[in-house]
């Protein structure tokens, strides 16, 4: 008799976890539109050669941030050229040394505003009907576990993702097959921690 107790009232906890597990699931799935397959972007802004000649000074470094209009090196040539830093912003990629010779139009470094950064999340296409700009978002990026960061539908794509692949999906038999498409959305974060950069990944949860 005991026995049958106790198997009864197990029997009833898997049905009660089951039950809660399926609710929470069906609440998720009805209130938030939810994706992994996000990541942290920013606008990328190329510095160039505005000369051809030699890199007499080159006063740059990866990660260090400049403002607009700061002077970062100097092309000798027949008329000395000075090199300023394109925007406020953070140096991603450093291409150059001194005394390196360039040609105008060279790609010298790259920039990009650490502070107006923002997340591209691809949204499945079965979906992307209840996405609408200015839906509240949570944000979790992986390189900040436990914390979730308030964001905003700021832009829905005008196409898939595939659509600007450089070698689209081809049968060889001519026939179709229909594969569930992605739509990138852009999310702005309204409280972005310090250290988030280009390129983490992250995980959203669109509000219905």
């Amino acid at each position: 008799m005991k026995k049958m107790i106790i198997i009864n009232v197990v029997i009833l906890l898997v049905i009660l976890l089951g039950g809660g597990s399926l609710a929470y699931y069906l609440y998720n799935s009805s209130s938030y539109i939810t994706t992994n397959n996000a990541m942290v972007q920013g606008d990328i802004v190329t510095l160039s050669a505005p000369a051809t000649g030699s890199l007499t000074s080159w006063n740059i470094q990866e990660g260090q941030t400049y403002s607009s209009g700061q002077n970062l090196g100097t092309i000798g040539a027949t008329v000395s050229s000075s090199i300023t830093a394109p925007i406020q912003g953070s140096v991603m990629t450093n291409n150059v040394v001194p005394g390196q010779t360039v040609t105008v139009g060279q790609p010298l470094a790259r920039f990009v505003d650490l502070t107006k950064l923002y997340v591209v999340a691809n949204v499945d296409e079965g979906t992307i009907n209840d996405v609408t700009v200015g839906r509240d978002v949570d944000v979790t990026v992986d390189a900040f576990p436990g914390t979730t960061y308030k964001g905003t539908v700021q832009q829905i794509g005008g196409a898939t993702q595939s659509t600007f692949s450089l070698l689209p999906p081809a049968s060889a038999s001519g026939t179709f097959t229909k594969v569930s498409q992605n739509i990138p959305v852009t999310i702005t974060i309204s409280n972005p921690p310090k250290g988030m950069i280009p390129g983490l990944n992250a995980t959203v949860r669109i509000h219905r």
